[in-house]
């Protein structure tokens, strides 16, 4: 049996963050979340600069989840930047914000993010929206060596 597969989560807001471990606890996952705080880290993760250089520690993920709005480079920029790494930019991105305006969800498509879904408020409805974004994009795929 190989390592755990991971998920990388891009989000800036630490409660966020803390719902999302808790979701995935809570959804029973067989899937390690990593987190990261901006897109500019989320860069640096995926190309294994300084800290992140260890793949044993920081393995590439097979699903990302991003938020957009955040400091530094945002979720817009970040995706932008994964587009044009032909290593990384076939690993399926999702993006997770509180922003319901459509011109969000067109303009993250378009530099693409495979699915938006709008943060819900009840827990366990996260809940089941991790499950459901897991399966779609993680249990029908395989993550190729790199």
């Amino acid at each position: 049996m190989g390592p755990r597969r991971c998920v990388l989560y891009v989000e800036d807001q630490e409660n966020d963050v803390s719902l999302m471990r808790f979701a995935f606890d809570r959804a029973a996952l067989s899937f390690d979340l990593a987190t990261v705080a901006d897109g500019d880290e989320a860069m640096s993760y995926l190309s294994g600069h300084g800290h992140f250089a260890d793949r044993l520690q920081f393995p590439l993920p097979a699903l990302i989840i991003t938020d957009l709005k955040m400091p530094k480079v945002d979720g817009f920029e970040f995706l932008n930047w994964l587009r044009t790494q032909p290593r990384i930019k076939h690993i399926p991105t999702v993006v997770f914000s509180s922003s319901c305006h459509e011109k969000d969800l067109e303009r993250a498509i378009h530099l693409g993010a495979r699915a938006y879904y709008i943060k819900p408020s009840p827990f366990p409805h996260l809940v089941e929206l991790i499950r459901t974004v897991t399966d779609r994009w993680l249990n029908q795929s395989h993550h190729p060596a790199l």
